[in-house]
């Protein structure tokens, strides 16, 4: 059985590899290697709500989404804003209000 060398404990492959046969993923992983994700690769946008002088209205908080990207009214406006662009969104899965993607020509 070999042995990660660089591993603090000094476990087992075979021990990382139940561990992670076992671990669940739901609804997916929330962040991608780097240079992977359409962010990285400058195909999404996050948008920002902000104020003349700064002040940030709609920012990209999760605990934001419900208070105020919908109550607040700012996913219907960025929806709005949207129709008839290239811009596909929101993000689903983690859903995201303020993410959005181009569309691939």
């Amino acid at each position: 059985m070999s042995v990660f060398p660089d591993g603090p404990t000094g476990r087992s492959v075979a021990y990382f590899t139940n561990l992670l046969r076992a671990a669940s993923v739901k609804p997916e992983p929330t962040s991608a290697v780097p240079g992977t994700s359409d962010h990285g690769q400058m195909r999404a946008v996050d948008f920002v709500v902000v104020r003349p002088g700064g002040q940030i209205v709609a920012d990209t908080k999760s605990a934001t989404i419900q208070v105020i990207w919908k109550l607040g009214g700012w996913e219907a406006k960025l929806v709005a804003a949207a129709a008839g662009t290239k811009l596909i969104g929101p993000l689903q899965h983690p859903y995201e209000p303020w993410h959005w993607r181009l569309a691939r020509s």
